[in-house]
């Protein structure tokens, strides 16, 4: 599953290096999506998939909250710029 999930962040925000796991134990069910170049690692966002009715919902969501992410470190929703990644990964790394 986090497979197509990443999928689903790479067609709406092409060229962003995304991380979803997923904890699929039926008490859990919860995506985390985290993107290192842009955030530092650990930080990101939960998406409870339980709560979600099907799969126009779980893209919908995953593409709001991989967007919240990008905007919450100043990056553009859709493609990535190549110069603004490079520049926020510094940020992250030193």
């Amino acid at each position: 599953m986090a497979k197509e999930l990443s999928k689903v962040l790479l067609e709406q925000y092409p060229g962003y290096p995304w991380a979803v796991h997923v904890d699929g134990r039926p008490t859990v069910m919860m995506a985390y999506v985290e993107n290192w170049m842009v955030a530092p690692k650990g930080y990101g966002m939960r998406v409870k998939l339980s709560e979600l009715t099907g799969p126009d919902e779980i893209r919908r969501a995953m593409t709001k909250y991989g967007g919240e992410l990008l905007e919450r470190f100043s990056m553009n929703r859709g493609k990535v710029n190549l110069a603004a990644l490079h520049d926020r990964a510094k940020e992250v790394w030193n």
